[in-house]
């Protein structure tokens, strides 16, 4: 039996490419063909749009960020014409609650406390402040990463360790 995760709800205020208006320009300009990414981190975001029937057609530009502005930039006789092309929504997502609990590095013996929660396939899992989380492998039985492993050598995750529920 999974136990019950309880979700909360959040809101996340996004900057998204505003595709009625690249649209518009791009007609304006006589162009079919543009690129479309995030201003302030261009090198890893842009990509190809293409206009294509009155639509935009997205290959692989990434136009969402908390923090960066989504434009489109084309050539033009003069040089590279770069528009910002922008609008805010809220992005509602589900967060699980999380419960905090005990770790003990083996190696140290210091007590650390972490958020925790069950994902939805029912697996126990301790978020690490250093942005990896790990989880229990029932099969296995041995914790195993869930996010790529960035973390610096001194995380807990690296080291053995054990948890108790801490009691409120």
């Amino acid at each position: 039996m999974k136990p019950k995760q309880e979700y909360t709800k959040k809101e996340m205020y996004l900057n998204v490419l505003d595709e009625e208006k690249a649209i518009q320009i791009m007609q304006q300009k006589g162009v079919t063909k543009s690129s479309a990414g995030l201003q302030e981190d261009w090198f890893y975001t842009a990509g190809e749009i293409i206009l294509k029937n009155g639509k935009l057609e997205n290959e692989d530009a990434h136009t969402e960020s908390t923090w960066a502005t989504p434009c489109i930039q084309f050539e033009t006789f003069l040089g590279v014409e770069t528009i910002e092309c922008s609008k805010k929504i809220v992005k509602v997502y589900e967060e699980p609650v999380t419960k905090k609990v005990k770790v003990t590095n083996f190696l140290s013996g210091f007590v650390y406390e972490y958020d925790s929660y069950y994902d939805r396939n029912g697996q126990f899992v301790i978020d690490f402040p250093s942005s990896c989380a790990v989880k229990f492998n029932k099969t296995k039985k041995r914790w195993e990463m869930l996010t790529p492993h960035l973390c610096p050598d001194d995380c807990p995750c690296r080291t053995k360790w054990q948890y108790k529920k801490v009691k409120k």
